[in-house]
């Protein structure tokens, strides 16, 4: 099934109707867990494509030589950013 905007209005619709003024607050826990899942998703399909170069020897991947320690300073910027953009809104 394809999530659409107004799937997530339906959705809204009736949490509305259930829970009347603690609408909104549902209406965040549900927005929390769509991001959750879908970077879990997103995190999932990454790491099994990376585990399969390397187990299948895939060729002109780049994943074939790599240690842990290129992995770290790889992802460490990145990680460093989003800890300053989400310290920052806080």
């Amino acid at each position: 099934m394809r999530y659409s905007y107004q799937t997530h209005l339906a959705k809204v619709e009736t949490i509305s109707r259930a829970y009347g003024s603690n609408a909104a607050l549902i209406n965040d826990e549900v927005k929390k867990y769509e991001v959750f899942s879908s970077a879990l998703g997103v995190s999932l399909a990454t790491l099994s494509l990376v585990w399969a170069a390397y187990q299948f020897a895939w060729p002109n991947t780049g994943f074939q030589g790599k240690t842990i320690w290129d992995w770290l300073q790889l992802l460490i910027i990145p990680f460093v950013l989003a800890l300053l953009a989400y310290f920052s809104t806080k």
